[in-house]
């Protein structure tokens, strides 16, 4: 009587086939199953990647050597310095702005003026326009595409962080994509700072040292203490030959000013880290990638 009658054909099948696609469309969305905050954590994650998390060379020779021909017919011209044409449509190409993606070593790029003509070009009343024409001298430049070509050394290895492109690059650019990671970044620069400032041979020092070199371990920035430029370390121990009074010395003065959303700007104090943005930094749960980063992404 307690037994349960089974259908031994339907047992183990589906009662009913899969549904069309369409069907997810029959009820309302469901996200209860689904993470929301990934955006703002993928943020965090990619401001606090190192240099060896990147893959800088997308298509190494390996990836090329396995791509159909008509992928690689243009491999001369990939670095050409040259204009990009289509009719009215002229961009001119940069290739010695992304060095690092053809496996050469990345210097600071010349600057470059835009040609703001270009871009207010519109087709209204021009449609026996002769392109060709008007645009003859970037034709010109496309002609001599092959002996344009951009070339530097090899580089097989991330470039160090105090390689003149990467402080000329941490200069001019916008470094954050989140809170947290100017935080970090911040908090970084103040700890190596103090790094910079003990390295003479008083054991007091030597133990300060030991416990900075701790703490940039602990966040993923221990890259920072090695081949530091003779010039940074006598900047520092110039300034503090004599024995200043605390209010000589600022704490953490960083290099390049931000403000709460991690963009450049001046402001009129230089800001120091507070207590408050020292404990909303997670110490212990530092996040890492389980990938790695293309460049071309």
């Amino acid at each position: 009587m307690g037994n349960v009658l089974r259908d031994p054909v339907l047992e183990n099948e589906e009662l009913f086939p899969p549904p069309p696609f369409g069907h997810r469309w029959k009820h309302a969305l469901e996200t209860t199953g689904a993470s929301m905050h990934v955006l703002t954590k993928y943020r965090e994650m990619i401001d606090m990647q190192k240099p060896d998390e990147v893959i800088w060379e997308p298509y190494p020779e390996a990836v090329i050597m396995d791509l159909p021909a008509y992928c690689s017919s243009g491999r001369a011209i990939w670095r050409t310095r040259a204009p990009l044409i289509f009719f009215c449509v002229v961009e001119m190409y940069h290739p010695d702005r992304v060095m690092r993606q053809f496996g050469l070593r990345q210097m600071i790029p010349p600057v470059q003026s835009t040609n703001i003509q270009l871009h207010k070009i519109d087709l209204r009343g021009k449609t026996d326009k002769d392109w060709s024409a008007e645009h003859s001298a970037y034709v010109c430049m496309w002609n001599e595409r092959a002996s344009n070509i951009a070339t530097d050394e090899s580089l097989e290895e991330p470039m160090d962080f105090y390689n003149p492109y990467m402080l000329w690059y941490r200069r001019i650019t916008r470094r954050f994509m989140s809170p947290r990671g100017a935080i970090a970044e911040a908090l970084a620069h103040g700890i190596t700072s103090i790094h910079q400032l003990t390295l003479g041979d008083d054991v007091s020092i030597a133990r300060i040292r030991d416990v900075v070199a701790s703490i940039l371990t602990a966040v993923h920035a221990d890259y920072r203490m090695h081949n530091m430029p003779s010039s940074f370390q006598a900047s520092h121990h110039s300034s503090h030959a004599d024995t200043p009074s605390r209010h000589d010395t600022p704490l953490y003065t960083p290099s390049v000013p931000f403000n709460e959303f991690g963009t450049p700007h001046t402001p009129s104090v230089p800001p120091t880290m507070t207590f408050e943005a020292m404990e909303a930094f997670p110490f212990d749960t530092a996040p890492t990638s389980s990938r790695h980063f293309h460049a071309s992404q």
